[in-house]
């Protein structure tokens, strides 16, 4: 069931996988249609001779297998989500991994590309309640979503993504939650794509399954994974295809941007020339750091600052880019996993936030 009455279209879905991803479809056809067409105007910018059959005919030769012997319910969900939105479902299947084709294009190195994402433990909050949030930043036209999922044989989730995608970031029934941070090396391999890596995480039966599913994955690219649990629980993973290391809180607080902060998996990091990943480390730790205790006005203030210029700012928006674009904090989320809540609006310097319920 659909709902538009607040800043994100929201689809409430239950059932088997196939019976979700139809509900799915026929619920956001109109915005997964719009990202069907973008993700093939953006691909076409960037792939010399680019036609949507090629893609189409790459992304299932490359990732169909390792999805199918990782996670193969998305692929019942996806041909789902085809199947109620009108399309053929390998467009669905091909937006869940362009970004991955994407990796190592001109796009992924721009430096107005970026992610600001934070957790707080509760003996650094006003409440004692563990938070986990983001700003999201990408280009001011995509189709946000939220999608909350009452599986048959899995817990209940509730996750924002861009419409036609899984569930990238979220909450779980379980108590946890999980944000997400662009990474991008000089490497990636045929594996597990991103969306599917991050839907599969938030369906762990706890907190240590949702970890390990992203560890023990043969990962198809670089990506983070921040988790925060209601009991203070709170650990990021920084993966490459081939290894990953493990953060954890210090301060009582783990911020975590676009560039690698282990120092052995720096080598070959492309994000690292652009200064504004460390400037808005930096920031965010800073204001995360001053108060003795944090609340949700202290953390939605960090999200909406612009301290420096606008590409530097946690808060970014009105930014140019090579493909006639622009990029902003397209979504901004506070969630406190314990109390099944996330806070969640756009452009977060100019608007309210919302409540989304599990």
């Amino acid at each position: 069931m659909r709902t538009d009455s607040k800043p994100f279209p929201t689809t409430r879905i239950k059932g088997s996988w196939k019976d979700m991803g139809i509900q799915y479809g026929q619920d956001l056809k109109k915005e997964i249609l719009f990202m069907i067409d973008w993700w093939e105007r953006l691909t076409t910018g960037f792939v010399p001779n680019f036609s949507k059959e090629k893609g189409l005919h790459g992304a299932m030769a490359m990732y169909e297998t390792p999805i199918q012997e990782y996670a193969p319910r998305w692929l019942d969900f996806m041909e789902g989500a085809g199947e109620g939105a009108g399309v053929d479902w390998r467009e669905i299947f091909w937006v869940n991994v362009a970004s991955n084709l994407l990796e190592g294009q001109d796009w992924v190195k721009n430096p107005t590309m970026g992610c600001t994402s934070f957790a707080v433990e509760p003996d650094r909050t006003v409440d004692g309640k563990t938070y986990i949030g983001m700003n999201l930043d990408w280009t001011v036209d995509v189709k946000v979503v939220c999608v909350h999922m009452e599986p048959d044989d899995a817990p209940e989730v509730m996750g924002f993504c861009f419409a036609g995608c899984l569930p990238q970031l979220g909450i779980s029934s379980k108590g946890f939650g999980t944000m997400i941070n662009g990474l991008t090396r000089a490497e990636n391999q045929i594996g597990v794509p991103m969306n599917v890596l991050c839907a599969e995480a938030l369906l762990g039966k706890d907190f240590e399954e949702a970890t390990t599913r992203i560890t023990l994955a043969k990962r198809a690219m670089s990506f983070n994974h921040l988790f925060a649990q209601s009991d203070g629980s709170i650990l990021d993973i920084e993966a490459a295809p081939n290894s990953f290391q493990c953060l954890v809180p210090e301060k009582g607080r783990l911020v975590h941007t676009n560039h690698y902060i282990t120092e052995w998996l720096q080598e070959g990091d492309l994000y690292k020339v652009f200064t504004n990943t460390f400037l808005r480390l930096h920031r965010a730790e800073e204001l995360l750091d001053e108060p003795e205790k944090i609340d949700l006005e202290t953390l939605k203030g960090m999200l909406r600052d612009h301290n420096g210029t606008r590409t530097c700012s946690i808060c970014s928006h009105n930014v140019e880019v090579p493909f006639a674009e622009t990029w902003a904090s397209v979504i901004s989320v506070i969630a406190i996993p314990e109390d099944g809540v996330m806070y969640a609006t756009e452009y977060p310097c100019e608007n309210e936030y919302t409540e989304y319920r599990l």
